[in-house]
């Protein structure tokens, strides 16, 4: 299902049922290195600027208007674990969210917790911000606007780190040397 790359863009969006205006644009779907074919280790330039950041272990969630109230959803819309999350909706958190909302910023977060393990165990549940995009055009905010209305808004916010500069077996090498994380996420 992922083959066309609209596809993979398309996935996770939230479309007003009446209007077809774009509610929310969370993350499009990404691959592991390896895992498809234009995702092969001699295809990945690190030459190329990119954006190297830690691979949470738990449950992408976006904020989304509804009936005029900041509701918290997964790729898949409300859900369970979404609704889990709204228990760190603050009213400063909800009005955040609103106002990215508003001025046509979706902030993407993963939420993490004891009861929502994946693999890797969190001692508290709470919400990381992991990007910014543009609801409409895609475009994700600069890391360091991100960090900086993370602050604003009282979020913790995904770790940064230095680009890769080696090949990208010599990454792989790396990242197979881990414990307790999930890994990168390479933009």
């Amino acid at each position: 299902t992922f083959a066309v790359p609209i596809r993979r863009e398309c996935r996770g969006i939230k479309f007003c049922a009446t209007s077809g205006k774009v509610l929310a644009r969370p993350f499009g779907k990404f691959f592991n290195i390896g895992e498809r074919e234009e995702t092969q280790p001699h295809l990945i330039d690190f030459a190329k600027p990119h954006w190297l950041m830690s691979k949470l272990d738990g449950s992408m969630i976006h904020p989304m208007l509804l009936d005029g109230q900041i509701v918290l959803c997964t790729r898949m819309g409300r859900t369970q674990h979404g609704m889990m999350a709204e228990r760190h909706l603050t009213p400063a958190l909800a009005a955040w969210f609103k106002d990215c909302l508003a001025a046509g910023w979706t902030p993407i977060c993963e939420w993490v917790a004891p009861d929502n393990r994946i693999v890797i165990k969190y001692p508290e549940s709470k919400l990381i911000l992991l990007a910014i995009r543009n609801t409409e055009t895609g475009e994700y905010m600069e890391p360091s606007a991100v960090r900086a209305n993370g602050l604003r808004a009282g979020l913790d916010t995904v770790d940064l780190h230095t680009p890769w500069s080696g090949s990208a077996q010599d990454f792989l090498g790396m990242v197979r040397t881990l414990l307790d994380a999930e890994g990168f996420v390479i933009r």
